[in-house]
């Protein structure tokens, strides 16, 4: 069983979030948005000294409306960001925003 959360909207419950985990003693993957990252760099540090990180795009678009240019364009940005702001990498995992997928999504992701 995997337990995941998504960071794409306000860090503010992510500290309580973070401190019941640790009392739990339990490790889970947070998927985040580029934005998220960028706007939450100390949450994001945090995050990747305890637990997994994985990409949820830049923006949070419906990857079904974005050409395969604009749906690599925000994996690559998210990549880039917490990268830079964690030193991780998000790969291989993600999470298609609002769960869109299909084959085209999935060929421009990989």
């Amino acid at each position: 069983m995997a337990l995941t959360f998504d960071c794409g909207a306000s860090g503010t419950p992510t500290p309580a979030i973070l401190e019941a985990l640790r009392q739990a003693e339990v490790r889970v993957t947070f998927f985040i948005t580029g934005q998220w990252a960028t706007t939450n760099p100390d949450l994001t540090r945090q995050i990747a000294a305890e637990h997994e990180i994985a990409n949820h795009s830049w923006s949070h678009r419906d990857f079904s409306q974005l050409s395969d240019q604009e749906i690599r364009t925000e994996m690559e940005r998210t990549e880039a960001a917490i990268a830079y702001v964690a030193g991780v990498s998000t790969k291989p995992f993600w999470r298609a925003p609002f769960g869109s997928r299909n084959a085209r999504i999935l060929s421009a992701v990989h």
